[in-house]
């Protein structure tokens, strides 16, 4: 959603102008200031859905990026940084 950085954690925004790009940006950003540092060791992406209902592109406003373009963005990342 539009300023998805603002308080992330809140679930009861659902409503409000879906915003994958924001959602892309957030998580790009996090990768790129902790993905070398020797503490971290990784996390956990919310949510993750075994059996997620397909959406119509742009009507996901949930926090998951499957089907999104930030799910496509971290396949990348991983695919550039894989340990060898």
């Amino acid at each position: 959603m539009d300023f998805s950085g603002k308080k992330p954690w809140n679930a009861n925004r659902l409503k409000g102008n879906i915003n994958e790009q924001a959602q892309t940006n957030l998580l790009k950003a996090l990768l790129n200031s902790f993905w070398q540092k020797d503490w971290f060791a990784g996390g956990f992406l919310w949510k993750w859905f075994p059996q997620s209902q397909r959406y119509e592109p742009g009507q996901n406003n949930r926090f998951s990026i499957q089907g999104k373009q930030a799910e496509l963005m971290l396949s990348r990342f991983y695919k550039a940084n894989e340990v060898k």
